[in-house]
């Protein structure tokens, strides 16, 4: 009688053994994606704060903002915000799953929708971030080549028309974008080593 007690509580533990891991690999992996999109969505979010404040008023505007990629890295930005509370919503159902006695199937299928939608905020909102980058550096490029005396002065160090040439908003927009897009990264590398994983669940 003892050994079938010992048999049916390892069966037992066998049975709930992969809810309880899918739920901590969601806990886990959730919660550090999170922060980490937290903490950089905020950084990004301060400085283009800042870049709006401090920029001209010119270039602020919405012709100098599209120009500028200024529109597309706050689009890209607003993304990575959506991302962080559709994360948090994940590590909310980890904590549903973990007491949660439904079928393992239907678990596995709400939570692998759950993360392809993640992806594919993810996935818009690098493509957002990278068209900031793509546009703030053919700005950036092209007033070294256009502004007198810039493309010169960049070599040398002598000519003072070369700093002249860039903007503050240009330095915080290529500042934010490359923090949106590391936490874009983040979030979507831990996605997909869930979706991969998820297979075996």
């Amino acid at each position: 009688q003892r050994a079938a007690e010992l048999a049916s509580s390892k069966q037992i533990a066998r049975a709930t053994l992969p809810g309880n891991r899918r739920a901590l690999a969601l806990w886990r992996v959730g919660w550090l994606s999170w922060w980490c999109q937290v903490i950089l969505t905020t950084i990004s979010a301060v400085v283009l704060t800042f870049a709006k404040v401090s920029a001209p008023s010119t270039a602020t505007q919405p012709e100098a903002a599209l120009a500028s990629g200024f529109l597309f890295a706050s689009a890209g930005a607003m993304f990575s915000l959506m991302s962080s509370f559709w994360t948090w919503r994940l590590v909310r159902l980890a904590r549903l799953e973990s007491s949660e006695a439904s079928g393992v199937q239907k678990i596995v299928r709400r939570t692998q929708k759950a993360l392809r939608f993640g992806a594919k905020l993810n996935l818009v909102g690098m493509a957002l971030t990278l068209l900031a980058a793509e546009q703030v550096v053919g700005t950036l490029i092209m007033k070294a080549l256009v502004a007198p005396g810039s493309l010169a002065g960049v070599w040398s160090g002598t000519a003072p028309q070369a700093m002249q040439a860039f903007n503050t908003i240009d330095v915080f927009v290529i500042q934010a974008t490359t923090n949106t897009l590391c936490a874009h990264f983040i979030s979507l590398l831990s996605t997909l080593s869930l979706l991969a994983r998820s297979v075996k669940w």
